[in-house]
Formats: C-alpha cells, structure tokens, sequence
C-alpha cells in the first residue's frame, strides 16, 4: 500500500543518515536540555508541588503553662496532632468578660497578631509568655520542636513580635484591664544569634504610649528599616479621638526612633500585615464604650490600605472598607498579594478581599468562611507559603452551636483549615478540636 511504501522510504532515509548527522542532532538536544530545562521537568514539578506536606504550630498560652502544638500538614491540607512542646513560660489564659456579656471565661484577651512567629529561614519559632513577662525560642526539629532559650520580654504583658534577619522586637501590651492597670506599654528588641539564643539590645526599651492604649501589633517593614504598631484605643480611654498607628526607624545597632504618627480611619486598629508592592493593612475592630465596657459595633468593622514608602510614610489608599462583620482583628495575604483574608471575632467569619497592585481594597465576600458559629471567635491566621490554604485558631470553634451551653467544656477550641481557590473563594479542608479556649497565635508552613 501507499503508506507502507512512504513507511520503507522513510526508514531507508533515516539508515542514510551520517554519522555527522547524528552527532548534530545530538548536540540540539543537549542544547535543548541545558537551556530549556523547564519544559523537561514541568510534569514532575507539578507532581512535586501537588505532594508538598508541611506543618502548622498553634500556641495555647495557658495560663498554667504555655505549650506548642505542632500538626502535621497533608497534601490536602488536612492536619493531625504530631507533639505538643513547653514553651518554658506561662500563658495568659482566660479571664472572665465584662458586663454585659455573660458571666463565664471569654477567648483570650491576648487580642494581638503575631504572637507566634517563625524566623525566615525556618529554624526557629519565637513565641510570647504573657503570663510571665517572658519570650521563649523553639528550635524546628524533625520530630517537632526543641526549647532552647528564653528571656524577660522588657516589660509586660508581651502580645507581638517583629523579626527581620536577626532582629527581634516585642511589644509589652502592658495594662490588661481589669486584672492589670496603669503598666505602659514598652517594645524592647533582641538580637537572635545562630544558636538561637536571644542577646537584649542595650537601651532599646522604650515607651510607646499611655497604660490604655494597647497595642495590637508590631510588625518590620519588608526592608527592616522601620517598625509599625498598632494602638487598638488611644490615652484617654474615649471615643472622641482615633487612635494612632506609630511607624519607627531602625538603626544598624537596634535602636528606634518614632518618626510618623497617624490617627486610624475607624475605631480599634489590631492586626496589621504588608502584601506585594509595599501594600500595607490595618484591620479596624471599630470597638466602642457602652456604659463603661468597650464592645464592638455590630457588622461595623473595617480594614483600610496604605502605601509604604520608602522614607517610612503611610500613603492612604483605601480608608475603612467594611466587612459588614463584627470586630475584625486578624489579617493575612495570599503570596502573591492578590487577596487578604480577615477574621471577625464578633461573628465568627472571615471576610475577603481582592487587592490591587496599588493597594486598592474591594471586598469580595463579607463571609467567605464560617468559622463555627457567631460564638466560635476566630482569632489569629496562617496562610502556608504556597498560598493553598488558610488556617486559624477558633476559641470555641470546636463546638457546635446546639452545643453551646454553660458552663464550656475543658476545651472548647479548634483549629479550622480553609483551601483558598483560585477565585479567593475558601471550602473547609481540615478541623482539630480539644484546643483551650484561650488557643491563639499560629505559624502555617
């Protein structure tokens, strides 16, 4: 036939090839393969970034003794228990809520972000003792976690941690009303050491503010030349003034020095984070006095943009762009700064945002996530480095609603896992319950 005669053609052309030929057409394809190696590798890249696993840490900062609780991470994001690790220090615990909520323990008053971090590299983990006036390091081992140093945080009531390199800064919160009144708030920085041995900064304790004012968060510029907090209230314990987010350089040698001071757009900043093309967010509780107790004004939360400049100036972009939820305290980005996610205390949801490349916030679902309930309180979140999943500490979110009665059982929380798609949407993927509900502060990786 036709085609078996063009088939006998062709294999006496290939037979006639010289051996020059050949070599030719071996060199192409070493060229092909030196400067094209993608196109080579990409299905086993793909296999291999489908089959990454990794780890979650959870601090539960009880008041008994601070511990770590490391999970392992599957390719679906799903988690399991691996080790629970001491931080060598106390936690805060409970402590019962003010009128006119009912009279029983609340989640934790550690209301801050980054209370749990991890160093950039990996090796280590950096956690807050509030109950101790302490920080504790904890080396990343293969079987979970190793406690090698500790310190006196430089004040009291430590709530956040800032890390760039080898720098650390924490921020003493200092009152805690209503067990601890009139203590300032204080940041004092470290210097952390291959060893993971934290060296206090000579004269870096400093001030920050008035015992009301409460910080929420510190947190280093993407460059390590400036360090921003969050006041959650202002001085004078009113609502007739915002209260201030305060930017600091940082010298070579550790020490800071306030340069910019800028009133909030809505009431309570607390959780703070940078996305992509120095965009930076400050999610708004928008928590107000009612006969004399703060409380937050229902589905009134808010996050608001700014670009960072290079001089260490907030640029406003977007100013308090609603969640339509209650108490928006915890914020976190998507790697490729394409989406912000912020949980809401008050309702028990997380709302998102789309952000653009100049900062611009446009909410994409007032809830994204149910995170157990309007009483299952959300608190601190983790994105893990690919950007697959979202994770976040719930202080009664291992409870169902029908279960909600008085008195809480021991441990009412959970950690709840969220795939993040492609369209910033989040499905439920994992949930761990047995949590303290005083369970907060979390490292995805």
């Amino acid at each position: 036939s036709k085609e078996i005669s063009m088939g006998k053609r062709g294999k006496v052309i290939l037979m006639r090839i010289s051996a020059l030929h050949r070599a030719a057409l071996a060199g192409i394809i070493i060229f092909l393969i030196l400067f094209f190696p993608a196109a080579a590798v990409t299905a086993e890249t793909q296999d291999e970034g489908n089959a990454a696993t990794g780890r979650v840490y959870v601090m539960t900062d009880r008041a008994e003794g601070n511990t770590i609780v490391v999970l392992q991470r599957a390719v679906d994001g799903g988690l399991s228990v691996l080790t629970e690790v001491a931080t060598g220090g106390l936690g805060n615990g409970t402590v019962p809520l003010p009128a006119p909520f009912p009279p029983f323990p609340g989640p934790s008053p550690l209301t801050s972000q980054d209370s749990l971090i991890m160093t950039e590299d990996g090796r280590f983990l950096l956690a807050v003792n509030s109950g101790s006036n302490e920080i504790s390091v904890l080396k990343v081992t293969e079987d979970g976690l190793e406690l090698v140093d500790k310190a006196a945080s430089g004040g009291v009531f430590p709530n956040s941690i800032a890390r760039h390199q080898g720098l650390i800064f924490v921020m003493n919160q200092g009152e805690l009303p209503p067990v601890l009144l009139g203590a300032r708030p204080v940041l004092a920085g470290f210097f952390l050491d291959a060893f993971g041995k934290l060296h206090p900064i000579p004269n870096s304790a400093r001030v920050t503010g008035g015992p009301d004012v409460q910080p929420g968060e510190v947190v280093f510029s993407p460059d390590g030349k400036f360090l921003i907090i969050t006041d959650k209230f202002n001085d004078f314990a009113t609502d007739t003034e915002p209260a201030l987010i305060h930017v600091l350089r940082v010298d070579d040698d550790g020490g800071t020095e306030e340069i910019g001071v800028y009133p909030s757009n809505n009431r309570a900043p607390l959780g703070a984070d940078f996305g992509l093309h120095q965009v930076f967010a400050v999610t708004e509780a928008n928590a107000g006095f009612v006969d004399g107790n703060r409380i937050g004004v229902v589905n009134g939360s808010s996050t608001s943009s700014y670009l960072f400049t290079e001089s260490g100036e907030l640029e406003p972009v977007s100013k308090a762009v609603s969640t339509f939820q209650t108490v928006a305290c915890w914020i976190r980005f998507t790697p490729d700064g394409r989406y912000a996610y912020v949980a809401n205390k008050g309702s028990g949801s997380i709302s998102s945002y789309i952000v653009s490349t100049d900062g611009e916030l446009t909410l994409l679902d007032f809830r994204a996530a149910d995170t157990g309930g309007i009483n299952s309180g959300p608190l601190d979140e983790a994105i893990t480095p690919d950007g697959k999943f979202l994770y976040v500490t719930t202080g009664i979110g291992g409870l169902k609603p029908e279960e909600f009665t008085l008195p809480l059982p021991p441990n009412p929380g959970a950690i709840k896992g969220f795939r993040i798609h492609s369209d910033g949407s989040l499905t439920p993927v994992a949930e761990v319950d047995g949590f303290p509900l005083s369970v907060v502060g979390i490292v995805a990786r």
